[in-house]
């Protein structure tokens, strides 16, 4: 066989592998919403990954702040939405106000698997947003942001933050 006669062959298979790849599925893309747009949406069977974090949007760790303290959360690797339904890859914002050490010890280890109370100290902010206020008397706090599930328990691995502030 010369050449010329294998140009054809191999050149009909190149174009078919690559018309394979271009067609082959992508993976499904998590559902944009307004919520979530601009947010990092991790693919829903990924779970949480070690790259997802929530920290402390314009409230520094040893702030002076007066009440009502508005806390806002700052989430990347999970997407945001309100509670209810568990899905993969999603969860939404609670702030615990000096959570005790075995909250703590409980959640930044991931074997806490039941859902946060609801409380003065527990606030959950389940429609899915990223900000709420807190009226504090004055005084030194501890806070702490934690993703949880649609059914309010923190996800594994966790996704927490923690900061002292003090009530002025």
């Amino acid at each position: 066989m010369t050449v010329r006669k294998l140009w054809i062959p191999v050149v009909t298979v190149l174009l078919m592998a690559a018309s394979l790849t271009a067609c082959a599925p992508e993976e499904a893309a998590a559902p944009a919403d307004e919520e979530s747009a601009g947010q990092e949406q991790p693919a829903a069977d990924a779970g949480m990954g070690a790259t997802a974090t929530v920290g402390f949007r314009d409230l520094a760790d040893g702030a002076e702040v007066t009440s009502p303290v508005k806390v806002c959360m700052e989430v990347t690797g999970v997407g945001l939405e309100p509670s209810g339904e568990v899905k993969a890859g999603y969860g939404h914002n609670h702030v615990l106000v000096n959570p005790s050490a075995d909250e703590v010890a409980a959640i930044t280890a991931g074997t806490m698997t039941s859902a946060l109370v609801k409380d003065e100290t527990h606030i959950h902010i389940g429609d899915g947003t990223d900000c709420s206020e807190l009226t504090l008397t004055p005084g030194s706090y501890e806070l702490m942001a934690v993703v949880g599930d649609g059914a309010h328990v923190p996800l594994n691995p966790p996704v927490v933050s923690q900061i002292s502030i003090t009530v002025k």
